[in-house]
């Protein structure tokens, strides 16, 4: 059955990938975002190398290698996680109306979110402010704030410690940090919207799923939990790069949702958005003064 499956990575800022969690006669797929993962350092039977020639984002590398896939499930798997043979079992052995995730921790061993409501404009604006920086992951207050955001905090708290369960993808969404799904389900929908650079993407995906195929479910395959250095393949040179990314994913998922509350968000995020191109500008200027000052020395 796992034979039957294709793995996908999409790496930017690796240096190197840990493949022996999955077995030598599967396809491997590898998505090069930029130059730094050298191809000897895949060590695998069956690897397969895309080059877009540019960092071209996480959906759309996907979406680069969707039509070469042979496998008949689809197992998108973020280069900083740390996995083992039980994982590649569980995640290849799902049904066609299934989204199967495994259980994740943190390098601290802290459970990281997985599975969530989605969104409400509430959230959202939270999200693109980036409140989270406030609320520790794990922290009494993260629980605390939770719980004030409504339905969407309390299922967020018990979700965050989930490690077997069945949800509706109609009213959740599950993370691309692992994820496994039927190659055919995900080419119908044109795989994930390119409008979405980093980020939000796999929300998007989720929401799109779940409207075409109505009893689609998320199942978290009962193993034990694998390793994700949250943001570990993110290079810390490009924080306002980054920063600027969030926050257009946001915008753009705000944009195509209906209502007051979210107009009201995507005006207060734009701001946001004014203020971080401002900021990260004037970061540039003062570099390069600063560069011309150590070159006349």
């Amino acid at each position: 059955m796992g034979e039957q499956a294709t793995a996908l990575y999409i790496c930017y800022g690796t240096t190197s990938l840990n493949l022996t969690w999955i077995p030598d006669s599967v396809e491997v797929v590898v998505v090069h975002n930029d130059e730094l993962l050298a191809e000897a350092s895949c060590a695998h039977r069956r690897v397969r190398h895309l080059y877009p020639g540019t960092n071209i984002g996480f959906g759309a590398g996907v979406n680069l290698a969707l039509p070469q896939v042979e496998g008949s499930r689809l197992i998108i798997v973020n280069p900083d996680t740390a996995l083992r043979r039980e994982h590649w079992d569980g995640l290849a052995g799902g049904a066609p109306e299934e989204i199967v995730v495994v259980p994740l921790v943190d390098a601290s061993e802290r459970p990281t979110s997985l599975i969530n409501r989605y969104p409400t404009a509430t959230v959202a604006l939270l999200t693109g402010f980036r409140a989270g920086r406030l609320l520790p992951r794990g922290s009494r207050r993260r629980v605390l704030a939770s719980l004030l955001i409504g339905r969407w905090g309390t299922d967020h708290s018990s979700l965050v410690t989930a490690t077997t369960g069945r949800w509706d993808l109609r009213t959740y969404w599950a993370s691309a940090a692992v994820l496994s799904v039927a190659t055919d389900r995900i080419r119908s929908i044109d795989g994930f919207d390119p409008a979405y650079f980093l980020y939000m993407e796999d929300v998007d995906l989720c929401r799109r799923l779940g409207e075409a195929y109505p009893l689609m479910q998320i199942r978290m395959a009962s193993a034990p939990a694998g390793i994700h250095a949250v943001g570990g393949s993110i290079v810390a040179s490009d924080a306002g790069a980054r920063n600027l990314s969030y926050l257009s994913s946001i915008l753009t998922y705000v944009s195509r949702q209906r209502g007051l509350g979210w107009r009201l968000v995507g005006i207060a995020l734009s701001g946001r958005g004014h203020w971080l191109r401002a900021r990260q500008s004037s970061a540039s200027i003062d570099q390069g003064a600063d560069s011309l000052e150590s070159t006349r020395r």
